[in-house]
């Protein structure tokens, strides 16, 4: 399927001509690297989107790390067996989510979007706080508790995306360097907090 659709993109859409210049170098890499921090510095925009990334890559190796495999593995009402099952619940989540937040991101904003998910992604580490392994490794508990954090997921995945597209609608060639940016950011959170938890 994947194959197939790129076959058709190659073949009918002839915006996507360019091929890029196929400069693996050091020097060509590095230009790379600094035009998405560059771009960080210059434009404020990006700059605070950014921490919205890192709390979705700590989050999101936070919530598979701990929660799946420590709070959800080890409960003796839940159990590993469940772990696939309560994994999908967040994509779902995220799924469903897609089309009452692009409503709300077209009727009401963009930033309260981005803010209710940012809200979710907290909420994530935040109910630890005040619920323990033991009562959030319930149903009652954990099928909640995923939702939430399948609707934070989704509007990453979904209305930030968007945003970010959004910043560089004018400006395509910068969107790249901007979409780096993202992707650096949340992975460097995400790989920090593999290690951390």
């Amino acid at each position: 399927l994947a194959v197939s659709s790129c076959v058709v993109i190659a073949q009918f859409v002839s915006e996507l001509e360019e091929y890029g210049s196929w400069d693996f170098s050091v020097q060509a890499i590095f230009l790379h690297v600094g035009s998405a921090a560059n771009l960080i510095v210059r434009d404020v925009r990006l700059l605070l989107v950014v921490p919205f990334q890192i709390s979705f890559g700590f989050t999101s190796s936070f919530v598979p790390y701990y929660i799946l495999g420590t709070v959800i593995a080890g409960s003796s009402n839940l159990g590993s067996t469940y772990v696939g099952l309560l994994s999908a619940l967040i994509v779902l989540a995220g799924s469903v989510t897609a089309v009452p937040a692009s409503w709300a991101a077209n009727t009401l904003g963009k930033p309260l979007v981005m803010c209710l998910g940012g809200a979710c992604l907290a909420f994530a580490g935040f109910a630890l706080l005040i619920v323990s392994d033991e009562r959030l490794g319930t149903w009652g508990l954990i099928v909640p508790y995923l939702i939430v954090y399948g609707i934070g997921r989704g509007t990453w995945e979904n209305t930030n995306k968007a945003v970010i597209a959004d910043f560089y609608v004018k400006t395509p060639e910068e969107s790249t360097s901007a979409f780096a940016a993202v992707a650096f950011s949340n992975g460097l959170a995400g790989a920090i907090g593999y290690f951390t938890f």
